[in-house]
Parts: structure tokens; sequence; C-alpha cells
């Protein structure tokens, strides 16, 4: 009888242990891969708000089976500049632009958020370029009272991009035959089985000159341009500080830190930079073996393929 309630207990005993190690696990698991959330606790005295946009300007999700963090948070970015326009003692704020651009719709977000926080607060914007800041990194600079770039800056991509690839040949060679059943000629337009006809063709030309003219007319308020002159150095062209400031697309070459310091200088402030990224312990791990595994070029091909949204208008740099 002894026995049998020492095997009794131990049975118990193992299974609370697996059970316990069960729970452990689960949360340890989840923990690794929920992203952090960034907690804002800006200072109780005058400040200039630092807003990064880093990386590709998009709404989407950090994936946290992937090797890199959501470096740019679209949501909580807009969010932040919102939570300046109630907060007396934001003084101003500094755009650190590092981007090829992103979605049309992302992009024209950013900016007005950043318009409507200058014209219901009448505090300054000003944007230093760091390396790039192409097509949707203009787009949002135009909210800025002060354009600075490195001398080794580019920027400039103003246009707009659509992308659509056909496997119509693959599937062909491989045998593979796909049929849509629609409701008209022009419904499964964009479907990677399918060659854009002529129509379809100008459809999405319409589309991209729609975005193209919104692009155009932001250029010409936000920096007093004539439209026959955006047109003209908007072809879709990158162009180098020096350029840049010859056009008059920005308003002076200078240091980071320079310019950085005359602005907080100015308004008697001290600096807040959230970090407003999505990141998660996983994230982290991976992150150091990617850069210790360089990736293969089959990889970094399929990468730059998926950057680009079939069928979705982007104010993008293609070769960024």
């Amino acid at each position: 009888m002894k026995n049998a309630i020492k095997t009794i207990a131990a049975t118990l005993a193992v299974f609370m242990a697996i059970w316990a190690s069960g729970l452990w696990l689960g949360h340890s698991v989840k923990s690794a891969l929920s992203p952090t959330r960034a907690v804002i606790t800006p200072p109780n005295q005058n400040y200039v708000a630092v807003v990064f946009v880093s990386g590709p300007i998009q709404n989407t999700a950090s994936d946290p089976m992937s090797a890199y963090p959501q470096s740019y948070n679209h949501n909580a970015t807009i969010a932040y500049i919102n939570s300046l326009i109630a907060d007396e003692n934001n003084t101003g704020i500094f755009l650190e632009l590092n981007t090829p651009g992103g979605g049309v719709y992302e992009t024209d977000a950013l900016y007005l958020a950043l318009m409507k926080y200058k014209e219901e607060t009448g505090r300054p914007i000003y944007a230093f370029i760091h390396s790039y800041s192409y097509s949707g990194g203009y787009y949002i600079s135009m909210a800025a009272d002060r354009i600075g770039a490195n001398r080794n800056s580019m920027t400039g991509s103003i246009g707009v991009i659509m992308s659509h690839v056909s496997y119509a040949g693959l599937y062909e060679m491989l045998g593979i035959n796909i049929s849509y059943i629609t409701s008209g000629t022009n419904k499964a337009m964009g479907a990677d089985g399918n060659t854009l006809s002529e129509e379809q063709l100008a459809i999405y030309q319409g589309i991209v000159d729609e975005s193209y003219d919104q692009f155009v007319d932001i250029i010409c308020v936000g920096r007093g341009m004539d439209e026959e002159f955006v047109r003209t150095i908007g072809d879709g062209r990158i162009y180098t500080s020096n350029q840049a400031l010859e056009l008059g697309m920005i308003d002076e070459i200078t240091e980071h830190d320079t310019m950085f310091i005359a602005f907080c200088t100015e308004l008697e402030s001290i600096y807040y930079a959230p970090d407003l990224r999505e990141y998660s312990f996983l994230q982290q791990i991976l992150n150091i073996a990617e850069t210790t595994t360089p990736k293969t070029e089959a990889e970094a091909i399929l990468e730059i393929i998926e950057s680009f949204q079939p069928g979705v208008p982007l104010y993008i740099y293609a070769g960024a």
C-alpha cells in the first residue's frame, strides 16, 4: 500500500514538474516572440522631439521570426507626433531621415500628421538627410521649415512606381493552367498568372499619374517652386546634396550635429528621442546570427523582390 502511494506521489510530482515546465516554456516563447513596446516619457521641460524615419515608410507589423526589427513604426510614429500637439513642453520636431521612401498612403499620412502638428502648434520642424532620403522620404520633408543634408547625402527620386510580376510564361512551361472566373474583364488585373493588356497598363498608369500629381503639388507648396520646374526635376532621378542645394530642393549642406545643436539652442531646449521600434528578444538573437552569416545572392534578390508590393503605388526609389 505504501509503495503504491509513493508511486502515485512520484507520478504526480513528475506530472506537476512537466506542467510547470510547459507553462514556463510557453511564457518564455511568448516573451521571446512578443515585440517590446516603446515607453514614452518626455521630459518635464522644454524639449525638441526627435522623430526617426529610418527604413521603408510602410505600415507593416514587425515579424517576430524576422532577423530584423521594424526600423520604422508607422502607427507609433504618427501617434507620437499627434501627442506632441498637446504637450506644452515640446518646442519643435527634428526629423532624422534615412529612408528609400515607401507606400503612397503611409507617406502621405505621415506628411499630414506633421502638417497638422505645425498648423495647430506653430512650432518649427527641421529635417536632416543622413545617407539618403528618396521619394517618400523627400515627400515628408516638405513639412519641414528647413532641410539640411550631409555633403555626401543623396535625395530626390521624385516619382511613383508600381510593379507587376507575371509568371504566365513560367506556368505555361511547367504545364500549369490557371483560370480566373471574373465579373469583368479587369477583375483579375494584376494576377500573377496574367499578362497585363494595353487597357490594364493604361489603368495602372492613371493611378501612377494621379499619385505623381499629388507629389508635385506637395513640393510646389513645400518649396515654393513652379509646377513646371518641379516636373522637370521630378523625373525619378536621384541628386547629390550639392545638386539638390543648387536646385533649391534643400536649404543647406552641413553636419548633423551642427544643425541639430543650432536648432536646440535656438529653441532653448534639450532633446528627447524615444525608441519607437518594435523588436523581440528572439529578433535580437537572430540579428546577431544574421550579421555573421551573409545572405546568398538568391536570398538578396528575393528580399528585393518582396520589398515591392504588386499593384500598389509607391513613393520609393527602386535602386535602394
